[in-house]
C-alpha cells in the first residue's frame, strides 16, 4: 500500500489517521485527504471558519488577501476538529495547525513513517500534495459528484486540472454502466456505438484510421446522425474537418459541418478548460485530449431530437480522452521506432512568455539547460542567464503565475544558473506537453529560439495551433530531417541509469542540476523538496536509494573486472 499518481489509497490513508503519533498529525492528514487543503491552507483554517449555518458545515479557506473558497465537511471531520479543539485549548481565533509549510509536511510525514511500522504501508510518495488527490479522487469516481463542484471547493483552476486524479474505467465498467437495464433502459444502442468506439481506439494503429473507425463507430447506430472530428486553426479562427461520417455526399441536405453544428470558435472545447460542450440539446463536443495537449475535437449530432442524457457525455469525454492518449502514444512510438525524426525551429516573441520576457526586460541572454518533470503538470527547469542578476530575473519571476519557486544554483561574474518549476502555462511545459523534445532553447532581445524533435510524419499545424492559444506569436521557422534523438537507454552515459525508477532518476537529476552536491551547495535538501512538492524525508529516500543503486552498479562492475583480470 502506498501513494500513487491518484493520491493515497484508502487502506493507506485510513492507517494514516489512526497510526498518526499527535492529534495535531492526525488533524493535518485529514484537513488534506477530506477537506483537500494544500500544505500552506492547513496553518490557516480555524474555529472562526466553521459555518454551521445550513445544512451541511463549511469551512471558510483564507487566501493570502482574504477567503480563497469555502468547503463542505463531513460530519466525522467537523467533530474531530471540535474534539482537537476542546482537547488543545485551540480558541476560535487560533489555527488548528499552528505550524509553518513545512512542519505540515513534515507532519504528514511523521504519519506515514506510524503507519509503516504499525502495518507496512509504503510511505513513498505520501505527501499533503497526495492526501488532496485522495480528497480529489474520492468525490470525482467514489461519489460522482460534478467535476465543476469539485473545482470550486478544492480551488484548481480548471476542470483539466482534474483528470490526473481520475482513474480511467476499465472497457468492462464503460460497457457495464451503459448494458443495465434497470438504470439505463434505452442505452442499449449507446453500447453499440460505445463498444465500437473503444474498439476503433484499441485496434487502431495510425492517427488517419484511428478518426476514420471512431466516427464511423458513432453512425454505425440509429442513435447519432452524424459524427466529426476537426482540428482547431486560430490563424482563420475556425474548425477544419479532419474525417465525417457518413460522407457529405450521402447525407441529405449536410452542404457543410457549420450549417449543421453551428459553434463559434471561443465555444470549441479544450482541454485546458471545460473538455466538454453542448451547443444545443442534441450537439455535443469533446476535446480528443491528454493532459493539457488538445490534438482534435469530436462533435456529435443525435438523431431525431434525441437529447444529449449525462449518460452520453461522461461516455464521450471518456471516448475523447482515449483518443488524446492513443495519438501521444502513437507519437512517441514513432519517435522511439524511426531512424529520423524532424526537427522544428520555432521562434516565440510573446511577452507572455516567461524567457522572453526576461530576455527583453533586462537586455539578458538565457540558455535552457535541462527540465524535469516533477508531475504531470509541471517541469522543474534550470536555465543559465548571461547579462543580469538571478534577482533582477526572481522580480520578473513574480509576474508569472506559471513560474514558482525561482531559486539561485550558482552565481558567476555577469550571470547566474536559476532553477524554476513551470507550470502548465509556460512555453516550454507547453511545447512538452504537445508531444515534442526540446533540445535547445535560448532567449535574447525578446525573442525565445526553441529547437524541439517530433516524430517523422506529425502534424506540426496541430502543434503550432496549440501553442498560439496562449503565445499567439509563435511561428515555424524551418522544419528539417534529424537523426532520431537518442533515448536515455541507448546513450551509453546513461546505461546505470537502467536501474532507477523514474521519481529516483528525477530525484538525482534535480539534486545534480540544483547544486545540491556542490561545495558549497547551491541547494539544500529543504529546497530541492520545496522544488519537486515532495517532503524532505521522501526526496531523501529517493536520492540514497538512486545512489545506492548508481554506486551497486560501479562498484559491482568493477569487482566483476577485477575478478576476471585475477582469472587471466
Amino acid at each position: 500500500m502506498s501513494g500513487s499518481d491518484l493520491g493515497v489509497s484508502e487502506p493507506a490513508y485510513e492507517a494514516l489517521v489512526e497510526h498518526a503519533p499527535t492529534h495535531q498529525a492526525a488533524i493535518a492528514v485529514r484537513l488534506g485527504g477530506e477537506a483537500g487543503l494544500r500544505s500552506a491552507e492547513i496553518p490557516r483554517v480555524r474555529p472562526r471558519g466553521l459555518d454551521r449555518s445550513g445544512r451541511v458545515t463549511v469551512l471558510s479557506v483564507p487566501g493570502e488577501t482574504g477567503i480563497d473558497r469555502t468547503v463542505p465537511l463531513s460530519s466525522s471531520l467537523v467533530a474531530a476538529l471540535d474534539r482537537y479543539a476542546d482537547t488543545a485549548g485551540v480558541d476560535k481565533e487560533t489555527p488548528y495547525v499552528p505550524v509553518s509549510v513545512r512542519r505540515v509536511q513534515m507532519l504528514v510525514t511523521e504519519a506515514a513513517t506510524a503507519a509503516e511500522a504499525a502495518v507496512g504501508i509504503d510511505p513513498d510518495g505520501i505527501t499533503p500534495s497526495a492526501l488532496r488527490q485522495r480528497f480529489a479522487r474520492t468525490l470525482l469516481r467514489e461519489r460522482g459528484v460534478d467535476p465543476r463542484i469539485v473545482r470550486a471547493i478544492g480551488g484548481w483552476a480548471s476542470l483539466g486540472s482534474l483528470d490526473p486524479y481520475v482513474e480511467e474505467p476499465p472497457q468492462s465498467e464503460i460497457i457495464r454502466a451503459f448494458t443495465n437495464p434497470a438504470q439505463h433502459s434505452d442505452k442499449q444502442a449507446t453500447a453499440g456505438w460505445l463498444v465500437a468506439a473503444v474498439e476503433a481506439i484499441i485496434e487502431s494503429t495510425d492517427r488517419k484510421t484511428l478518426y476514420r473507425r471512431v466516427v464511423e463507430a458513432f453512425v454505425s447506430v440509429d442513435r447519432w446522425e452524424y459524427a466529426w472530428i476537426g482540428r482547431r486553426d486560430h490563424n482563420a479562427q475556425e474548425t477544419a474537418v479532419l474525417e465525417i461520417a457518413p460522407k457529405p455526399e450521402q447525407t441529405n441536405g449536410l452542404q457543410t459541418v457549420d450549417q449543421s453544428f453551428e459553434m463559434s470558435h471561443e465555444e470549441v472545447p479544450d482541454a485546458g478548460t471545460d473538455p466538454f460542450v453542448s451547443a444545443d440539446q442534441t450537439t455535443a463536443a469533446v476535446a480528443c485530449a491528454d493532459g493539457e495537449s488538445t490534438y482534435s475535437i469530436l462533435c456529435v449530432r443525435a438523431s431525431d431530437g434525441h437529447p444529449i442524457e449525462p449518460a452520453d457525455k461522461q461516455a464521450l469525454s471518456i471516448i475523447g480522452r482515449g483518443v488524446g492518449q492513443t495519438i501521444t502514444a502513437y507519437r512517441w512510438r514513432d519517435l522511439l521506432h524511426s531512424d529520423t525524426a524532424l526537427a522544428l525551429d520555432l521562434a516565440v516573441e510573446d511577452r507572455g512568455a516567461f524567457l522572453t520576457a526576461v530576455s527583453a526586460e533586462l537586455g539578458c541572454q538565457l540558455r535552457l539547460n535541462s527540465t524535469i518533470a516533477v508531475s504531470n503538470t509541471a517541469l522543474l527547469c534550470y536555465v543559465t542567464v548571461v547579462g543580469a542578476t538571478a534577482k533582477a530575473v526572481a522580480t520578473v519571476a513574480d509576474r508569472f503565475e506559471a513560474i514558482d519557486d525561482l531559486r539561485v544554483v550558482n552565481t558567476v561574474e555577469n550571470g547566474a544558473t536559476v532553477g524554476f518549476v513551470a507550470r502548465g502555462d509556460s512555453i516550454v511545459h507547453g511545447i512538452t506537453m504537445q508531444g515534442a523534445q526540446v533540445r535547445t532553447a535560448n532567449a535574447a532581445e525578446g525573442r525565445l529560439d526553441v529547437v524541439a524533435a517530433v516524430p517523422t510524419g506529425t502534424d506540426v499545424r496541430a502543434i503550432l495551433d496549440g501553442l498560439r492559444v496562449d503565445y499567439p506569436k509563435t511561428r515555424l521557422v524551418r522544419r528539417r530531417t534529424i537523426d532520431r534523438p537518442p533515448t536515455p537507454a541507448e546513450n551509453p552515459r546513461n546505461e546505470l541509469l537502467e536501474g532507477l525508477s523514474d521519481r529516483q532518476r528525477a530525484t538525482i537529476e534535480a539534486a545534480y542540476r540544483g547544486g545540491y552536491f556542490d561545495w558549497p551547495r547551491g541547494s539544500t535538501a529543504e529546497e530541492m523538496a520545496d522544488a519537486m512538492d515532495i517532503s524532505s524525508p521522501t526526496f531523501h529516500n529517493h536520492l540514497r536509494k538512486a545512489q545506492r543503486a548508481l554506486l551497486d552498479a560501479v562498484f559491482e562492475t568493477v569487482s566483476g573486472e577485477q575478478m576476471a583480470n585475477r582469472q587471466l
